[in-house]
């Protein structure tokens, strides 16, 4: 009966709404962290991944733009920001160690990670001021979302680093038909 189909999915399908759930929570509590540490500095709050993007959007995002306009590659339509890629040079709008800086999982994503993290430190100009939130990701989650890498620790953390590490790929496409096709066929 352990090893049964039906028990394998339903622990599957339970523990996908858990680590779900608990992304959830890690925004909100990484948004909270993000507003106090603002609010504790004096320095503007720039959101990096703006709340009406991705999956989970807008009431149910569990975070809000912040004091200066999000980043993102899609903008947002939260505050109004045009689209702007964090691995360019100057992308969070201010001066170096201006701002404290939210990053609500994007650097799984980003094609380049060096330069975003860059920018974000750059713009934030200490550890302290910038906050990361990722999760590992469960199987269903990283299938379905195109996640490049894996964030293994990031601010605010003990040291201050980024540790990361890619993700394989699978093929696209598996089995293209089965057997070589005969001279003539459709």
């Amino acid at each position: 009966m352990l090893f049964h189909p039906g028990v394998n999915v339903a622990t599957t399908g339970i523990t996908e709404v858990g680590s779900f759930l608990s992304r959830l929570a890690e925004r909100r509590g990484m948004y909270g962290r993000a507003i106090a540490r603002a609010a504790e500095t004096g320095k503007p709050l720039v959101v990096v991944g703006s709340p009406s993007s991705g999956v989970v959007r807008g009431s149910i995002a569990q975070y809000k733009c912040g004091d200066l306009p999000c980043v993102d590659v899609a903008g947002c339509t939260v505050c109004g920001a045009a689209p702007t890629d964090v691995t360019e040079p100057g992308s969070i709008p201010t001066a170096d160690g201006g701002c404290v800086v939210l990053v609500q999982y994007v650097l799984e994503y980003v094609d380049d990670i060096d330069g975003a993290w860059r920018e974000i430190t750059r713009a934030a100009g200490s550890p302290r001021d910038i906050f990361v939130g990722y999760r590992s990701q469960t199987v269903i989650s990283r299938l379905s979302t195109g996640a490049k890498r894996l964030i293994d620790s990031a601010p605010p953390n003990k040291d201050g680093r980024l540790l990361y590490h890619n993700v394989r790929r699978q093929p696209k496409v598996l089995v293209k038909g089965c057997g070589k096709k005969k001279a003539g066929a459709p």
